[in-house]
């Protein structure tokens, strides 16, 4: 049997602790004898007297789980699309490479979903595979009219090539940039240009068909040469018609993808209704949708924190769990116990401390409501088909953890999984205001700070450890949308018709290589579902970890602006400084020795604190000090 208070082993018929000395209420209750702990050492019976300095009550006992507990999130309705997703869905329109990437992980793979902070999952999925559509439709027709035009007249599809290369020879369309004076006169060229072609093609067939009258006379019948079929006609128009139908397909697919980018993606845009898909990927999409704001995950890579930036930092703080000394103790020199800590407790408490950071009592210009704390559990990707983690009738992962299934993650820490609080702040500003009157719009300076704080007790020592990741802003190609002014249906138009000429050689050309490519794909996208499928009953190992970060993949690799660097260092030190602190507060209030701790924490703020250009010194805890010496700074190369 074990202690209920600190569970320790208690032999039969013991009522009182030897280890803590408390008494055991189970056995109370049955009405056992409490005068004396019946368990004995060498020198005879252990004291009967529980210690004077009450102990941390345990755990609350908690109810037995009535549900799994593993589930799948449920899929939650979207709203307005936040900056962020418009962007990444802008991208499927501007990058094929990033669409495929994002349909290859998310659509054709059951694995695990990486955290998305900041931005909806479904959006992009449904703009990925239209933008895929209509590219492999547009590529398709490309490459059997190139076909086409090469088998029947090689030298007219050659002049063709040649008109289209002279027309991408012209400079691109930026409207956000140039006055209407040179998008007419663009507009102007570019047509005149195409007139010129046709004129140039139909004069070239008409002096062939001159010169083959004039060569070859009448017929063995006495009628002139080519009057008796009509193939020379159609074959003179065959050039033009080429050339029309080149042009048709580039602007309708060009007029698809702008009219997509103004009308859904720009600035306060309403999101259209999305176009069913098969029920498989509809299924997919709905899980996704749901995994994404999940607690459960799991990687396939080294970086248990996918989905949330660049780390920037990580620090540990090892302790023990001593009572802390009593001033009133008549013998300074006796041995002090331990005491138990519950870490779920611990976590609770972080949890309502940092939420105060946009509590509704505060003023509205100092709530954080950009702030996110939620549970995490990540673990590796490499499961058991029949792990817990595991759902058995569809062999995807699970994305959500019950309450009780966390709980006893955090008190099991060398288990498979691991338990982190992961606080998230996306900086977007607030709108300033003063009384009544409007002073600025809100601002989205484009990152995410987060991060992760995991607490263990093992053998009397308590373990903290936090680490930092910044999420950096979207590649700035993709934020085209919020550049495109507003257009009327003449200036929409003039765009579509400029943009679609000068792509047409380069569209030409590549249209083979990208239609097979996309091709491709597809049929290893359904490959790969059908060997998963079989996976799951020929193998016992899988690994479902999600590989990537559909965020992550639209990032930069640094800042943008030294604006967005100083924010991203705001937002984590005020969550590592309220961390810091609390668990200060926590372990005094349990009656903890807080000393080594509040040396540690001093060593951990030292670290990472500057002062201008020195390294500045801290102090934490009552009746701390610190002391701050100046080196000789290097020389910066």
């Amino acid at each position: 049997m074990d202690c209920f208070y600190c569970h320790a082993l208690m032999e039969p018929g013991d009522v009182f602790c030897g280890s803590c000395g408390q008494r055991s209420p189970a056995l109370a209750a049955n009405g056992s004898p409490d005068a004396v702990n019946s368990r004995e050492n060498g020198n005879g019976r252990w004291p009967t007297v529980a210690p004077s300095v009450p102990r941390q009550p345990p755990p609350a006992q908690e109810t037995a789980a009535t549900g799994p507990f593993f589930s799948h999130t449920p899929a939650r309705s979207g709203g307005r699309m936040t900056n962020a997703t418009r962007y990444l869905c802008a991208a499927a329109y501007l990058d094929a490479g990033y669409a495929a990437a994002v349909i290859r992980e998310l659509v054709a793979s059951a694995r695990s979903v990486a955290p998305s902070v900041g931005v909806d999952l479904g959006p992009i999925i449904r703009h990925c595979l239209r933008a895929r559509n209509i590219q492999l439709a547009r590529d398709i027709v490309l490459t059997l009219l190139l076909l086409i035009g090469l088998i029947t007249d090689t030298g007219q599809m050659i002049l063709l090539l040649i008109l289209c290369f002279v027309a991408g020879l012209l400079p691109s369309m930026n409207w956000a940039r140039r006055s209407f004076r040179s998008k007419a006169l663009a507009a102007m060229g570019v047509l005149a240009l195409i007139a010129a072609g046709l004129v140039a093609m139909s004069f070239v067939e008409i002096i062939g068909a001159l010169q083959q009258s004039f060569s070859s006379g009448l017929t063995p019948d006495g009628e002139p040469a080519g009057t008796g079929q009509g193939g020379g006609g159609l074959h003179g128009l065959l050039g033009p018609g080429l050339l029309v139908a080149i042009l048709a397909t580039q602007l309708v697919y060009t007029y698809l993808r702008s009219r997509t980018l103004c009308d859904e993606l720009g600035p306060d845009a309403t999101p259209r209704r999305p176009r069913p898909n098969t029920p498989y990927v509809e299924n997919r999409i709905a899980q996704v949708e749901g995994a994404q704001h999940g607690n459960v995950v799991l990687y396939a890579g080294a970086n248990p924190f996918v989905g949330t930036g660049q780390r920037t930092r990580a620090w540990s703080i090892a302790v023990e769990l001593r009572r802390a000394r009593n001033q009133h103790d008549p013998d300074p020199g006796r041995a002090r116990d331990y005491v138990d800590v519950d870490p779920v407790a611990l976590h609770q408490v972080v949890r309502r401390r940092l939420l105060n950071l946009k509590d509704g009592a505060l003023p509205a210009n100092q709530q954080l409501q950009a702030l996110t704390v939620q549970d995490h559990v990540v673990g590796i990707g490499a499961h058991r088909w029949d792990s817990p983690l595991i759902d058995p009738a569809r062999n995807v992962p699970y994305s959500e953890a019950s309450p009780e299934a966390i709980r006893a993650v955090i008190r099991h820490p060398q288990a498979g999984v691991r338990y982190y609080q992961r606080v998230s702040v996306c900086d977007e500003g607030q709108e300033v205001w003063t009384g009544q009157r409007k002073v600025l719009d809100g601002s989205d300076q484009d990152i995410s700070a987060s991060a992760f704080v995991y607490a263990a007790v093992e053998g009397h020592m308590f373990y903290l450890e936090f680490v930092s990741a910044v999420m950096p802003p979207i590649n700035p190609r993709w934020h085209l949308v919020d550049l495109l002014p507003k257009f009327t249906p003449g200036k929409f138009m003039a765009q579509v018709l400029v943009d679609a000429v000068v792509s047409s050689f380069r569209d030409l050309l590549w249209a083979p290589i990208r239609g097979a490519s996309a091709i491709a794909g597809i049929i290893r996208e359904g490959r790969s579902q059908q060997e998963q499928a079989v996976a799951a009953q020929e193998y016992l190992y899988g690994n479902v970890g999600a590989r990537l970060s559909v965020r992550e993949l639209g990032a930069t690799r640094g800042y943008r602006t030294y604006i967005q660097r100083l924010d991203a260092e705001k937002y984590t030190k005020l969550t590592e400084r309220l961390v810091i602190d609390t668990v200060l507060d926590f372990l005094a209030e349990q009656g903890v020795d807080t000393s080594a701790y509040a040396s540690n924490a001093q060593s951990v703020t030292n670290q990472y604190t500057h002062i201008g250009d020195n390294h500045g010194a801290a102090a934490f805890g009552p009746g701390a000090s610190a002391q701050q010496t100046n080196h000789a700074q290097p020389a910066r190369g």
